[in-house]
């Protein structure tokens, strides 16, 4: 059966393919699981109307941004050099987001979420 709830979040893996800081030219993966949280499609498509109006490049990427932050609600396994977790906040989200291959990796997780494209985890 089809269970029909009005908020709908579930738990994904990301999977954040970064420059090796040690090995010039590779890359190492690091892993995190985010929360995400569905919206309705006439909301998406309200985002969808809202962006194609917008004409400067960092007025579409700020309208993005929070509209991933709409449907990202929390992370677990985030941690600082100091090896202490680091709690899901707007603001560490943010921060996080700066980096291009942290944004990349939750856009592409998003994305497969959608579509129904199973994560690929491990080996």
């Amino acid at each position: 059966m089809f269970k029909l709830v009005e908020t709908y979040r579930y738990w994904w893996p990301v999977i954040v393919k970064m420059p090796d800081p040690d090995k010039p030219g590779k890359m190492v993966e690091q892993q995190l699981k985010v929360l995400f949280e569905s919206i309705d499609q006439d909301e998406a498509l309200a985002a969808q109307e809202v962006y194609e109006q917008l004409t400067s490049v960092r007025d579409r990427i700020e309208h993005e941004r929070a509209q991933l932050l709409k449907v990202v609600k929390g992370w677990e396994g985030v941690e600082a050099e100091d090896k202490m977790p680091i709690d899901f906040s707007e603001e560490m989200f943010r921060m996080a987001m700066q980096k291009p291959w942290f944004r990349t990796a939750v856009y592409l997780a998003h994305a497969d979420s959608l579509i129904g494209r199973e994560a690929a985890v491990g080996n």
